[in-house]
């Protein structure tokens, strides 16, 4: 494969100001992701909203945040006070649960696609099908279909020779026919194929099919039930909906930091090298701070759409503000309830 040295004579050639401003948008957004995320596992395992949906969002936000943790010390190693012991060090280690970490991600994106279209589409048979314990199992799936998957990678960095990397810069491979299967077949066909083609795929049929039975749900509910959107309490379809509403943000999300990955991959489909061009060196680091902003941003998601989410977190982080918004909103519960002329002895 390629000298490092000959690698440094390469990027020596670019501008390295876009890889110093994306290095730090990759920082800033994995500390920001981190925290985010960690605020997310607390809120999403509160037994208000515990349920099948909530184990397969925190499988996602536990890939996503390994994903930022490692991708954070990547690019700190890489800084030049590093030795390259050290970078070795990171590459051999660092990068494989990286590699995990995403596909972890992806998948864990797609399975809870594929629960809030089960849900939607046949909701009588859904809680039968999508139990805790099955979404348990689903998760534990994904994460050995994400280990299996990333072995031959994994092999591959701890079979690196500390001695050959500090002391010839180089990374060999022995065989030539290994090289082929590894760097061609593995690397490009099946990663571009497993990590993009098929989620993808999957995400978008079932995503156009989510969309279309949610507006005629909605048209039916509104012809039977004029007065659906006066009601005072939220039915469990109004919950299932407002779950399904946030899933489809963040798997819009996935699809679109996604594209700029998918086009990289394409690229080394006609050419492996990728320094010999040096709009697809920039694209490749474009490419690496989209899957940051992918991974950074489902706290966000969970806030802007999600209800019942952001009642949980304001009761959990911020009680005083909860209490100023509970207070209004019992005060119009109360007066509704009143000029219906139902008994409102209770109210709370």
């Amino acid at each position: 494969m390629a000298s490092v040295d000959n690698v440094d004579d390469e990027m020596l050639s670019y501008s390295l100001l876009p890889f110093f401003i994306l290095g730090v948008v990759r920082i800033a957004l994995a500390c920001f992701g981190i925290a985010a995320n960690i605020v997310s596992i607390r809120v999403l395992t509160h037994k208000s909203i515990w349920s099948a949906t909530s184990i397969l969002l925190i499988s996602l936000v536990v890939y996503d945040t390994v994903f930022l943790f490692t991708g954070a010390v990547v690019i700190i190693a890489g800084l030049p006070e590093y030795e390259e012991d050290h970078l070795f060090v990171t590459v051999t280690v660092f990068y494989p649960f990286r590699y995990i970490a995403q596909m972890g991600s992806v998948y864990s994106t797609v399975a809870v696609t594929v629960e809030r279209f089960v849900v939607v589409v046949t909701p009588l048979r859904a809680r039968s099908i999508w139990t805790t314990n099955n979404a348990r199992r689903v998760a534990i799936g994904v994460f050995v279909f994400s280990l299996g998957f990333n072995i031959p990678r994994c092999v591959v960095f701890h079979q690196l020779s500390s001695a050959d990397w500090v002391e010839n810069g180089t990374l060999t491979q022995s065989d030539a026919s290994q090289e082929f299967l590894y760097t061609r077949v593995y690397e490009v066909y099946l990663t571009m194929a497993i990590f993009y083609i098929l989620p993808y795929t999957i995400i978008i049929v079932l995503n156009i099919n989510l969309i279309v039975h949610l507006r005629i749900s909605a048209r039916v509910t509104k012809t039977i039930s004029p007065r659906h959107t006066a009601r005072l309490s939220t039915s469990p379809t109004d919950k299932e909906d407002g779950l399904t509403i946030v899933v489809l943000g963040i798997t819009t999300c996935f699809f679109v930091c996604c594209v700029i990955p998918l086009t990289y991959h394409i690229l080394l489909l006609a050419d492996l090298d990728i320094f010999s061009n040096p709009h697809k060196v920039y694209l490749f680091a474009v490419s690496d701070t989209m899957l940051c902003v992918n991974s950074a941003t489902d706290f966000i998601f969970y806030c802007l759409l999600g209800r019942r989410f952001r009642n949980v977190f304001f009761k959990l982080f911020c009680p005083c503000l909860c209490r100023r918004r509970s207070s209004p909103v019992n005060q119009n519960r109360l007066t509704l309830l009143q000029m219906k002329g139902i008994p409102c002895s209770n109210t709370r």
